[in-house]
């Protein structure tokens, strides 16, 4: 189950990121627009967890000027008893496919997964412009920074994060 999801998770982020926007609409942060809260589309929904399609600008966790995602959940599923924990988080900035347990076992099992990396996560950049170089590779392991944040390192021995432009 945890690998289907990944692979669920990995395909929907991907096919999300690289569809082109309606053209009648500008890309924009939900935070600049009118429509709030957010409506969060299901992505894949399982026994034991649930995908959503987290849009940029929306936080993860309940702030005093916004509801959190699990906020957001809840009051789409009225009805739903269901206790859902976030099994991962995404920034506020970033949008994507962002993974729910339903239930505290649940939880500790896609948990244990990310923790031991069987889940594979694939991040989409999509720029206004074009890079300087038209093609090249972006690699680095993940260490480590000031404040618990993380930062891309020269060194490639986890190969941790690699993108490829093109």
């Amino acid at each position: 189950a945890i690998a289907r999801l990944a692979f669920v998770a990995a395909a929907a982020a991907l096919a999300a990121a690289l569809a082109p926007p309606p053209r009648s609409q500008p890309i924009r942060d939900v935070a600049e627009s009118d429509a709030w809260p957010p409506p969060l589309r299901v992505v894949a929904e399982s026994d034991a967890w649930l995908v959503v399609d987290k849009p940029a600008g929306c936080p993860c966790h309940a702030r005093p000027d916004r509801p959190g995602v699990l906020d957001l959940v809840r009051a789409a599923r009225p009805n739903d008893a269901t206790d859902y924990k976030l099994a991962h988080r995404l920034d506020d900035g970033t949008s994507g496919c962002l993974v729910l347990a339903k239930g505290a076992a649940a939880a500790r099992a896609l948990g244990d997964a990310f923790a031991e990396r069987r889940v594979k996560k694939a991040y989409v950049a999509v720029t206004a412009s074009k890079p300087s170089k038209k093609q090249g590779v972006v690699a680095g392991d993940m260490v480590k920074a000031r404040r618990g944040s993380w930062r891309l390192s020269r060194t490639v021995g986890d190969r941790a994060a690699c993108t490829w432009l093109r």
